[in-house]
């Protein structure tokens, strides 16, 4: 979807997903964090547009989905305005 802010990027599951296709959505979703990250994009989280039924119902409808259920992650994505800083991490021993 394109936003002014951003394009959204939305995940979205297929129908009677078992445990271990969502397992395998959650690693699409880690490579697709890290692919925009070394394309130099940032992205920011929208969880609390399917964190809740009411919009969560109002977002599958516009997008056509059948089952809001089936709405696993919804984010922006985009150039940042300004240099983003590196997170903390720990050195290796």
């Amino acid at each position: 979807m394109r936003h002014p802010g951003g394009d959204i990027l939305v995940l979205i599951g297929p129908r009677d997903a078992t445990p271990e296709d969502q397992l395998r959505l959650g690693g699409t979703l880690l490579r697709l964090w890290l692919t925009l990250t070394r394309e130099g994009l940032a992205t920011h989280p929208l969880s609390q547009i399917i964190d809740t039924a009411r919009t969560r119902a109002a977002l599958a409808g516009h997008l056509g989905v059948d089952d809001p259920a089936r709405l696993l992650h919804i984010a922006r994505a985009g150039r940042p305005l300004r240099p983003v800083s590196a997170s903390a991490r720990l050195v290796a021993s």
